[in-house]
Parts: C-alpha cells; structure tokens; sequence
C-alpha cells in the first residue's frame, strides 16, 4: 500500500504560528475522528478542516496513525488529574464530571479500537492506556479509603476495574451518554458503590 505522503522530516514547531498549526491539526482530527470515525478520516480531510494545506500536516506528523498516538496520550495525561489538596470533593459531582469528560472522549476511543485491529502495536497502546487509566483509577480509590471514604469491605482493585468497565460501556449508550440528567443518575450509583455516606 503506497502513501502519498511527501518524504522528508517530521519538523517539530518552534514559532507560536508553527505550535498554532499543529495544535490547529490536532484539534481538527479529535473531531473528526469523534464524528466521522479514524477509517474515514484523511490527513487532506484533517489539513482541510484545520484550515491548512496537506503539505502542513505532513510537516508536524508522518501520518493519522501518529496524530491520533498523540491525542491518546494527551487524553491519559489528562483523563485523572492528580486529587487537589484539601477536602475531597462532592462524589457525585467529581463523578459526573469525568463521565461528561470521558464521554466527550468516546470518539476517541472507537478511533483506537478501529485503528487497533489493523496494528498491533495500537492494540498494545490501547491496553497500555487501560492499564494507565485503571492505576490511576486505583490510586485515587487508595487515598479515598486511607481517608475512610470507601466501603472497607470492597477490594479496590476490583471496584477500580469494576467503575472502569461502567465508564467504557457507557459509550455504547449514546442516550445515557448525551443526557446529563441520566449521566447524573449514573454517577450517583457509582459514587453509592463505593463511598460511605458521610455521617
């Protein structure tokens, strides 16, 4: 299979313009593959939408495949920030925040599953990224109960796994995903799985 991709490097943006282009690309091939799916998606399409000729996008990125690595991991650096200091927050509400989060994300993701069954190494990155966001997941669950927040009797690698599961069945219910009334019903369940009520 050829590429009509020009030869040359891959340049890495210095100038605030040459940084706006390619965070310009990437914003441009979030929604595009959230929409129209990666299969379906072209570097042209992405370049287009961002307002850019193709030879731009070939400039910061060898192909879709690496744009779509890239968002990956911005999503996992973003996807559980670190617990602020202080008190914790409302459970419900932290809850529902990162459903509407993730959601937003689904795109995404069905982007990974598509590209993973044509490369193994997507497919490694896509159970990398599950592995990352589990842990983080888990770590956030440990300072929960070292506070006493959880029900003592739950293992918390098991409810991380479980609430990550939840979370990833949630794309495939479109209507619960864009109802934010339903959302909230959803985090309420999660929040009263795993937290004790405050007395």
């Amino acid at each position: 299979m050829t590429s009509d991709r020009p030869s040359g490097p891959v340049a890495e943006p210095r100038q605030e313009r040459a940084l706006q282009t390619r965070q310009a690309l990437l914003a441009s091939a979030r929604e595009l593959f959230r929409t129209r799916g990666y299969n379906l998606t072209t570097a042209k399409d992405i370049a287009a939408s961002a307002g850019v000729a193709v030879g731009s996008f070939y400039r910061y990125f060898i192909d879709k495949k690496q744009v779509l690595l890239e968002l990956v991991q911005q999503h996992l650096e973003t996807a559980l920030p670190p617990q602020p200091e202080g008190p914790l927050p409302d459970p419900e509400t932290a809850i529902d925040r990162l459903l509407s989060q993730d959601q937003a994300e689904g795109g995404l993701l069905r982007a990974v599953i598509a590209l993973a069954q044509q490369d193994p190494a997507a497919a490694d990155l896509a159970a990398e990224a599950r592995r990352q966001v589990h842990l983080r997941l888990l770590q956030r669950l440990q300072d929960a109960a070292a506070l006493g927040r959880v029900w003592p009797d739950l293992d918390l690698d098991t409810l991380a796994w479980s609430v990550h599961t939840i979370v990833d069945r949630l794309h495939e219910e479109s209507d619960l995903c864009h109802d934010p009334v339903r959302r909230r019903q959803l985090a309420r369940i999660i929040a009263r799985m795993i937290f004790v009520p405050e007395a």
